[in-house]
């Protein structure tokens, strides 16, 4: 089997690709990214005859696709806001997909893969795709579930990659719909920081407060245990206690609205500039 790593030249992909190069038996591991030089040269720093580089910009659907169809599955390492197209280049090019960090757009393709007899897993590695099928197994051992609550506490830098800058920013945001609880047969949004609860976390980390995310177990989960009787689905998560301070500063300074400003002859986003800011400081990259 062949797979073609999507955005394989970027933190997260270049990393699962190191997974399939030791646990795998794929014939063909494909880097595919719209950096060539970035690809380039990290298909030349590996050395194993199965690594193979190859251009592609799934902006160009017509051209990603025909790449696609080489290839047994695709490994999607995009950046969120991509998930949209570059799902939609997988399902057209009739392949098997895995996303690496889907927050749930992927669900829309969902009748298309399956015409085409193909499975794709959103969220394998981060959400969904893992925590489902954990609260699915867990469910399978119950006649009834009343309750879901979801967890997380991610101890890493805030702005360890683009994607990581993306997902903190995202899931902060006042104005996003997609932050909801499923309660009493409906699905409710939220605002950010709502219903806080403490979560005791594995050591070292210990206890800390979580709030309400935008992860799509809510509507998923729900979707995988209609027949149990659901009640309550929640999902909460946190990051270290800096960051957290530094996220609640930016909403309530009005920040994580990302209203546009102009800088000279340009117009930017002040939260698309602190993204920026983040990724290229040493405070945005470094564990606190």
């Amino acid at each position: 089997m062949n797979v073609l790593c999507l955005g394989g030249a970027g933190k997260i992909c270049s990393e699962a690709l190191l997974d399939l190069l030791i646990f795998s038996d794929f014939k063909r591991i494909t880097i595919a990214d719209c950096d060539q030089e970035a690809g380039e040269n990290l298909a030349a720093s590996i050395d194993d005859g199965r690594v193979d580089f190859r251009p592609v910009d799934i902006r160009q659907k017509e051209a990603a696709v025909e790449v696609m169809r080489d290839y047994d599955i695709v490994m999607d390492g995009t950046t969120i806001h991509l998930n949209d197209q570059s799902t939609a280049c997988i399902a057209a090019a009739c392949c098997h997909g895995i996303n690496l960090n889907g927050f749930g757009v992927e669900y829309a393709y969902d009748d298309q893969f399956k015409s085409a007899g193909k499975v794709h897993v959103p969220g394998f590695g981060m959400t969904p795709g893992v925590t489902d099928m954990m609260v699915r197994h867990a469910a399978d051992q119950l006649d009834t579930v009343d309750i879901v609550r979801v967890s997380h506490g991610a101890f890493r830098p805030i702005a360890f990659s683009p994607s990581i800058t993306e997902t903190t920013t995202y899931e902060y945001d006042p104005n996003l719909s997609e932050r909801v609880v499923f309660e009493d047969g409906q699905f409710i949004q939220v605002p950010p920081f709502a219903r806080e609860r403490i979560i005791e976390l594995p050591e070292p980390f210990g206890s800390h407060p979580q709030w309400i995310i935008p992860h799509a177990e809510t509507r998923t989960a729900h979707a995988y245990l209609k027949d149990k009787g659901i009640q309550l689905i929640e999902v909460r998560g946190t990051w270290p206690p800096k960051n957290m301070q530094l996220v609640r500063a930016l909403h309530d300074w009005g920040f994580l609205r990302n209203d546009p400003m102009k800088v000279d002859n340009e117009t930017i986003g002040i939260m698309d500039a602190m993204s920026l800011y983040l990724y290229r400081a040493r405070e945005g990259r470094q564990s606190q």
